[in-house]
């Protein structure tokens, strides 16, 4: 079985040549998978409890939360240091090369890290208007061109009603995704998609992928022994 059930995924990922393409991929599956460095979906709007607006929230993180990225404790830093070998060991497992797959795994924690650091903390997400910014649709393709928002809600046939009231649950976020997008290598990018595809589907790959999964998440992160 190996990764045959995500090749289709893993071979639309291997066809992105430019930035443009990296938009249009993440909007052509975000039905069935979603959007990888972010969600968006529909929320109650808090100030208008009978109206359903859309939510453009925080994501991307392979590590439970923010904390995991950024504190410098003995223990974290062994953590930051597995979840880097785990995703190694799941391009390995894809059919890269062990140098390549070390090198993509810190390149795709290198993008996490600067995603965290822009995200709230657990903390400031206790108050729930620390997660409500209303901006229009021109705003948020100001702050993030690159994911060509506008394009995106479109196609999942979002009223053009609903597009002068968005929530961006965490602007700073959205800023530091698009510096990513703009900035990072377009290699980089890719295989921050590659991981993310092969981690969301290891349960249904073959028993290599599930174990690997198992063993990071389950046995080391919360102490599941079997």
């Amino acid at each position: 079985r190996g990764v045959s059930p995500l090749k289709p995924e893993l071979d639309r990922i291997a066809a992105i040549q430019d930035r443009k393409q990296v938009a249009a991929f993440l909007r052509e599956g975000a039905d069935r998978r979603g959007l990888y460095f972010f969600g968006a979906g529909s929320q109650q709007d808090p100030k208008n409890a009978g109206m359903m607006i859309v939510r453009i929230g925080a994501g991307g993180l392979g590590l439970p939360d923010r904390d995991y990225y950024t504190k410098a404790d003995a223990k974290s830093v062994e953590t930051r240091q597995r979840y880097v070998a785990y995703m190694a060991h799941l391009l390995s497992l894809s059919g890269e090369s062990q140098a390549q797959a070390g090198a993509d795994a810190t390149a795709v924690m290198k993008i996490e890290t600067a995603l965290a650091n822009a995200s709230l903390t657990r903390v400031e997400r206790r108050n729930p208007y620390n997660e409500y910014h209303p901006m229009k649709i021109s705003e948020v393709e100001s702050l993030a061109p690159s994911l060509e928002m506008g394009a995106y809600l479109s196609e999942e046939h979002v009223p053009a009603s609903a597009l002068s009231n968005i929530n961006v649950s965490q602007p700073k976020f959205l800023a530091a995704l698009e510096r990513e997008l703009a900035t990072e290598p377009l290699d980089y990018l890719k295989a921050y998609l590659r991981v993310h595809a092969l981690n969301a589907a290891a349960p249904s790959l073959s028993t290599p992928f599930e174990d690997a999964q198992f063993d990071f998440y389950s046995r080391y992160l919360r102490g599941v022994p079997q």
